[in-house]
């Protein structure tokens, strides 16, 4: 089981979308982050090198650069976020 120790590599695309929502849903998402393995985690179908991270509506699309570090690709809404893709 990998164990995330180091920040997260954001895209300037999720880093985007982060930044422009309210600051409750910001600390939510970055607490589900930081708590990565645990959560709602699923391999993403379209691209198996990807998983996604389920927080309320919202979906965090990620991979792992490392055995301590991810990628995170997409941060957007539900439906968004499936239509973006990786």
């Amino acid at each position: 089981m990998r164990i995330q120790k180091l920040p997260p590599v954001l895209s300037k695309q999720s880093k985007k979308n982060l930044d422009g929502m309210d600051f409750k849903t910001q600390q939510r998402i970055k607490n589900g982050v930081e708590k990565i393995p645990v959560g709602d985690i699923k391999p993403y179908k379209s691209n198996p090198e990807y998983s996604r991270l389920r927080i309320s509506d919202y979906r965090i699309l990620f991979k792992w650069l490392s055995s301590e570090q991810i990628y995170i690709s997409v941060i957007e809404g539900r439906g968004q976020a499936y239509k973006k893709g990786v």
